[in-house]
């Protein structure tokens, strides 16, 4: 039997990873299983073992596509801004939830990663990603803050830039 073109096998792939937003969003990552995604993607389990060796690299690969893209978009928008300002944080933010929120399948994977993933002893790769990507964030945001305590001088409150970027994401 011939190998697959490389444009048959991403295709594949994102066959894959479209079934698997659908399955655990339904049923949670817990209750699903690699034969209910395949069957979802008219594919066979061995198709699923091809590109993914279990559950937990199809979550990363689901964060990777849909959320990574977001929170570097975001990174981006920071860096770019010359000139830090609350209102230009503000207005990124908003740019990136629009985004979000326009968007069903990142909105899903959010939705799986903050509801429905339950972080089992085997699941852990899933979380350590989570945790990679949250600290991005929280670099990135706390460089804007250091940079607008600079712009701001004596303006700036008591409150060191890392905890206002913690801050900043709890909100």
């Amino acid at each position: 039997m011939p190998r697959q073109s490389k444009e048959k096998a991403e295709a594949t792939r994102l066959s894959i990873l479209d079934a698997a937003e659908l399955v655990f969003d339904a049923k949670g990552v817990s209750g699903a299983t690699l034969e209910g995604i395949a069957a979802a993607a008219g594919l066979t389990r061995g198709a699923i073992y091809w590109h993914f060796d279990d559950k937990q690299s199809l979550l990363k690969a689901l964060l990777k596509r849909r959320i990574a893209p977001l929170i570097e978009q975001f990174k981006d928008g920071l860096r770019a801004s010359s000139q830090p300002d609350v209102a230009a944080l503000v207005l990124q933010t908003d740019s990136v939830l629009r985004q979000l929120l326009s968007d069903p399948a990142s909105l899903r994977v959010c939705r799986i990663m903050l509801l429905k993933c339950e972080y089992l002893s085997d699941a852990h790769p899933v979380k350590h990603e989570q945790e990679r990507l949250f600290i991005a964030i929280t670099s990135a945001l706390e460089s804007y803050f250091k940079r607008l305590k600079l712009r701001q001088g004596k303006e700036w409150p008591d409150v060191s830039p890392a905890i206002a970027a913690k801050s900043y994401q709890c909100y």
